[in-house]
């Protein structure tokens, strides 16, 4: 330390010397930094000195990393043998709740839960009905809020089986529950997309299905023609029209990053029924929606487990494609249908990661696989969806108590592991 003592008749002496010593010192002292330091509370911070401890705070708030989980689960459908046995004669209603008690907790547990509705809600004077056109009971969307879903893909081959009046009130039955309806909208006033914003997180949700071969040159799903109007209210592509169809799809990719989203989740009702591996023309569509900027693909309608893929395009861009994730609920059993896929679905669980910036990443994907067990309680027919493995270790637990039942859940979870090692990208197992 240089201490200088002054006196009054040396004074001009002592500052001149005083400033000599500064200017020799300065830049010994500024030596030590990389850079220029103005002296500003911003790089006082970087010297190590005193800042506003509220900024810092608030700083290290925004630097934060924030996890988030999307969980997706396929096709939910109600079949004549479920209407009956979800009725109960003493009430005169419906109640879908006991079919979803097992994997409420692995659906509450993510912060945004999707599924795909494959059928309508036309309301009760519009008889409820199975297959080959749906219309289920309000009562199973009141299940689906008590499960924990959050958002419903409502566009698929089923969409049109009331046609305009289905489609409306189903959306508006979804949208009374507090969930929200992706794919088809009341009007075309309203949105057919949403964005979800999660923790500062800001998601962007769409939904397409498959249309059927054109009829009178009108547009059909299902073989049922679609009229301008109803067309303007079903997000839908035609296989055979597929390059325009395209143009249609990336523009709402467009529209989203217009609107600054972080992340774009598309769920389509694609594929080949009861076929276990993707098509060439899903390939054709994940392809090229991953090269417009989607990040993830839930696909269903095949009614089985596809394998999950992970996309990386020529110019960089990286998608992760889960292609069919199979019948969380139906009655497509394997003795109907001699398929023994049908039964199994899954829940997918996607981790994402924010660092509170700009920074969004997929850093993880998880599976639980899933099976429908179709039994008999006290004379009366039920359905439960079963998350494996969780069923075979407590079976009791989960009504499972007789040998041909255990034996169907293990052949499930073994068929759900298999073919999900033969994609592109294994997810993990979550038990």
């Amino acid at each position: 330390m240089i201490i200088l003592y002054y006196k009054k008749d040396n004074i001009y002496y002592t500052l001149l010397l005083m400033l000599v010593i500064t200017l020799f010192t300065l830049p010994a002292i500024s030596g030590c930094n990389d850079e220029p330091t103005d002296y500003n509370e911003k790089d006082k911070s970087k010297s190590g000195e005193k800042i506003d401890e509220n900024k810092a705070e608030d700083e290290e708030e925004i630097n934060e990393t924030t996890e988030l989980t999307i969980s997706a689960v396929g096709d939910i459908m109600v079949h004549d043998p479920q209407l009956d046995a979800q009725y109960d004669h003493e009430t005169d209603k419906y109640d879908f709740k006991d079919n979803f008690q097992h994997v409420t907790s692995h659906i509450q547990n993510s912060d945004l839960a999707l599924a795909n509705l494959e059928t309508v809600l036309a309301g009760e004077e519009e008889e409820f009905t199975g297959f080959p056109l749906f219309n289920s009971p309000d009562a199973l969307a009141d299940a689906l809020k008590q499960a924990g879903f959050h958002v419903l893909s409502t566009a698929n081959n089923h969409s049109l089986d009331r046609d305009k009046p289905g489609i409306k009130r189903t959306v508006e039955v979804i949208e009374d529950r507090g969930m929200k309806a992706i794919g088809t909208r009341k009007n075309t006033d309203k949105k057919s997309y949403i964005i979800k914003e999660i923790e500062g997180v800001d998601i962007g949700l769409s939904a397409y299905t498959y249309e059927t071969p054109r009829y009178n040159n009108q547009r059909t799903i299902n073989g049922i023609p679609m009229s301008e109007e109803v067309n303007e209210l079903v997000d839908s592509f035609n296989p055979e029209e597929l390059d325009n169809d395209m143009n249609e799809m990336v523009e709402r990719v467009e529209l989203l990053q217009d609107e600054e989203v972080d992340l774009v989740v598309f769920f389509l009702h694609w594929g080949q029924e009861y076929q276990r591996y993707p098509d060439e023309y899903q390939k054709k569509i994940a392809q090229e929606l991953v090269e417009n900027g989607v990040d993830v693909i839930f696909g269903s309608h095949p009614h089985v487990i596809q394998p999950v893929d992970k996309i990386k395009t020529d110019s960089g861009k990286r998608g992760i494609i889960i292609n069919s994730m199979g019948n969380f609920l139906s009655n497509q059993r394997s003795k109907y249908l001699n398929n023994p896929y049908t039964e199994d679905g899954i829940i997918f669980h996607i981790d994402i990661l924010s660092d509170g910036d700009e920074e969004v990443s997929i850093d993880k994907v998880s599976y639980t696989p899933t099976w429908v067990h179709r039994f008999q309680e006290d004379g009366q027919r039920n359905y439960s969806i079963l998350p494996l493995p969780h069923a075979l270790e407590d079976k009791e637990e989960y009504g499972l108590y007789n040998e041909t039942d255990i034996e169907r859940a293990e052949r499930a979870w073994d068929n759900t592991r298999s073919i999900l090692e033969e994609g592109s990208y294994e997810p993990e197992l979550l038990k």
